[in-house]
């Protein structure tokens, strides 16, 4: 397992997304509130058939995935937990084997920044989300969203994971001026308790704590 996760892990790096982030701002926003317009647009596109097949060749192999997921909740999360990542080292030096550490340590600083740049919770979700199966790796690839939000300017990244009683969780991530979501497929048994996904995001170096909504 350690060695599938190791090569996934460099193949996502290399091919992953930067979510930028800029400004800074002196009111902290309503990233709860925020995040929810996000799960519910998300909600939508499961709901839609057509809107999914406009990306996917064929539904066929997805309907029975795609009405598994649409259980109308994306707009009521049962919990919501704040992710915060630790470093590109920490975690190619934790998943990856001696050879592949040591290529690390020859690489040039510019190359390492390169990586780094690649590197996001986005990747750690494309991760999970691809221990799941071809199959539901394609479909969540296609239900992604971006939400506009003028109140959003973070001065450091900011990810929640909303779970839901029946529905998939979906991780939202907090730029300027924009929110961005992606299901991240988990089992029903690792997303049951905050322990229980602190054991599933450990190993990507990423800390899990619990969330309240803004009174």
């Amino acid at each position: 397992m350690k060695k599938v996760l190791k090569t996934a892990v460099i193949c996502v790096l290399l091919l992953g997304l930067c979510f930028g982030l800029s400004g800074c701002g002196a009111r902290e926003p309503d990233y709860y509130t925020a995040g929810l317009e996000v799960t519910k647009l998300i909600g939508e596109m499961i709901h839609s058939r057509d809107y999914c097949s406009l990306f996917l060749y064929s539904m066929d192999q997805f309907d029975s995935i795609r009405e598994a997921a649409d259980t109308n909740d994306y707009d009521a999360p049962v919990a919501v937990y704040s992710l915060t990542m630790g470093s590109c080292d920490d975690l190619i030096r934790k998943l990856g084997g001696e050879d592949e550490v040591a290529k690390w340590d020859r690489l040039s600083e510019s190359l390492k920044d390169n990586v780094r740049k690649r590197y996001s919770i986005q990747t750690i979700a494309s991760l999970l989300n691809a221990q799941q199966g071809a199959g539901s790796t394609a479909l969540w690839s296609v239900l992604t969203a971006s939400v506009e939000n003028d109140s959003l300017n973070p001065e450091k990244a900011v990810s929640y994971l909303y779970v839901f009683e029946k529905g998939v969780p979906v991780l939202v991530t907090f730029g300027y001026h924009s929110a961005y979501g992606i299901v991240v497929s988990l089992p029903e048994e690792d997303r049951e308790s905050l322990s229980s996904l602190r054991q599933v995001f450990e190993p990507y170096t990423v800390e899990v704590t619990r969330v309240t909504p803004a009174q």
